[in-house]
């Protein structure tokens, strides 16, 4: 973590046993990793450790998102988007998505998108099915992003 007043590394947080390639501030409080080793770690801010490792996901974790205040998704290169609780509990698993899951956006009413490694920006919802809703298909290359 970098203090950017004076350009310096103020803490360095050890978990993840390869590149962590995305984070979310779920909170003031608590910080989530995904990393290339499979893995996402739920870190408390105030004492820097470790409160849960989450294992579920067969491939690297490219993608996390606050869905509301008890819950966050996860998108990996195994091609699913998991659910989970900010305590470490795996809701939901979905399935459907052509390729790996490259970003995420919050939309209304449990909706929300994902960008694939494959071009295709899928629509889904959070209580629905496991399924995608829709996919929009256009793309040539990945969509790296998406914004409302």
């Amino acid at each position: 973590l970098w203090d950017v007043s004076n350009n310096k590394v103020f803490k360095i947080l050890k978990g993840h046993t390869n590149s962590v390639k995305c984070i979310l501030k779920f909170n003031d409080e608590i910080l989530i990793s995904g990393s290339y080793d499979n893995k996402i770690l739920i870190w408390n801010l105030e004492t820097f450790e470790i409160l849960f490792k989450l294992e579920g996901h067969r491939e690297f974790v490219r993608a996390l998102i606050k869905i509301d205040d008890l819950r966050f998704a996860s998108g990996a290169n195994d091609h699913t988007i998991k659910i989970w609780t900010i305590k470490g509990e795996n809701l939901k698993t979905f399935y459907g998505s052509s390729c790996f899951v490259l970003c995420f956006l919050n939309l209304e009413n449990n909706i929300f998108m994902t960008g694939t490694g494959d071009g295709n920006i899928f629509i889904w919802d959070f209580e629905g099915e496991d399924k995608p809703i829709n996919c929009l298909k256009g793309h040539t290359l990945p969509v790296w992003c998406l914004i409302k």
